[in-house]
């Protein structure tokens, strides 16, 4: 997977601080492939796109207090604006 330079992403540290849960959570989280992740290079440390722990966030029901307001999806962000009829 490529990671390119506008695509934020977090250490699985700062995630499990965003959503308030331990360390080892995030990491089985990822190793169940609930929460999408790659490796950086060859060795054992992850990363996580910021996409995809909110979305994760949202879908788990995990408050999103705590999420970098800047990081927010920009797809979130519009669904958010529009109006109801």
């Amino acid at each position: 997977m490529t990671n390119s330079a506008s695509q934020k992403a977090y250490t699985t540290g700062k995630a499990a601080e965003i959503c308030m849960c331990s360390l080892f959570t995030i990491i089985r989280c990822c190793d169940k492939g609930i929460l999408p992740s790659y490796k950086v290079s060859e060795s054992t440390h992850r990363r996580i796109r910021a996409d995809k722990l909110y979305f994760f966030m949202k879908e788990q029901g995990i408050p999103t207090d705590n999420f970098p307001k800047s990081d927010i999806p920009k797809k979130s962000l519009e669904n958010c604006t529009q109006t109801k009829e």
